[in-house]
């Protein structure tokens, strides 16, 4: 009977530890995140912009990002790396994952034509200046170089040289954006020469001297009283006025 005795409690002891060891075991389930594992999801724009990165829980998905945006370029999707197919964003993700932006060029119907007038050319049309022409469209425009400019120039559309035509005008075909420009040009000499006396006169011998001694004298700077001058050669101002001199028409 003793022995009975000191058995219950035992036993009872023994009872209590296997119903708390399963409480224990049927309590909070809850994963730990800090032992949650994640996957870095990037997103490859190709237009310049950051790469873009977010982390994703394992076997969850990828949120769609907005579609990117990229001159000249269409956008048709995203593929991971190395795949042929495009990327199915239902798909669970179990890895790092890079989806690379998928772009299609686009087919320009129409160029844009840039003039590049300064002071020493300017283009001369017929009709308005071409700035947004179709693919294909010939272009055909005159080149005015100011009479204080001199040089063998070249005009260019782009890298490509235009053709100077019998009409004298200059042509190309517009295949793509250009910008339209001049090279070989220079100021021509502004420095009067000569000095002034019967014997060694001021010489002019082109518009950029002419104007020269003209501005001197209307802006009062020189007057020239009892000066020589000679002029030396013919001077085309090609169309351009010029103030007269004493600034009086």
């Amino acid at each position: 009977m003793t022995t009975l005795k000191k058995i219950v409690p035992i036993f009872a002891i023994v009872m209590c530890l296997v119903l708390c060891v399963a409480l224990v075991a049927c309590g909070d389930n809850t994963p730990d995140p800090s032992t949650t594992i994640q996957y870095t999801v990037t997103f490859v724009y190709g237009t310049g912009a950051e790469n873009a990165t977010v982390k994703v829980d394992s076997n969850a998905t990828v949120t769609k990002p907005d579609d990117p945006e990229r001159e000249g370029y269409e956008f048709v999707g995203w593929k991971e790396e190395g795949a042929s197919e495009d990327f199915d964003f239902n798909t669970k993700i179990t890895k790092d994952t890079t989806l690379v932006a998928q772009w299609n060029e686009e087919v320009a119907q129409t160029a844009r034509i840039r003039w590049t007038d300064d002071e020493a050319v300017t283009f001369v049309f017929t009709g308005a200046t071409p700035k947004n022409v179709e693919i294909g469209t010939v272009i055909e425009f005159g080149v005015r170089v100011s009479p204080y400019y001199v040089g063998e120039f070249k005009v260019y559309a782009g890298t490509q040289e235009c053709v100077l035509g019998e009409n004298g005008k200059y042509s190309f075909t517009a295949e793509k954006s250009v910008t339209v420009s001049v090279d070989g040009l220079r100021r021509d000499d502004a420095k009067i020469k000569g000095y002034g006396t019967e014997k060694s006169p001021y010489l002019i011998s082109n518009a950029a001297q002419l104007k020269t001694f003209t501005d001197s004298i209307n802006a009062g700077e020189e007057t020239y009283a009892e000066s020589y001058v000679a002029l030396t050669a013919d001077i085309d101002f090609k169309g351009e006025t010029i103030e007269p001199i004493g600034g009086q028409q």
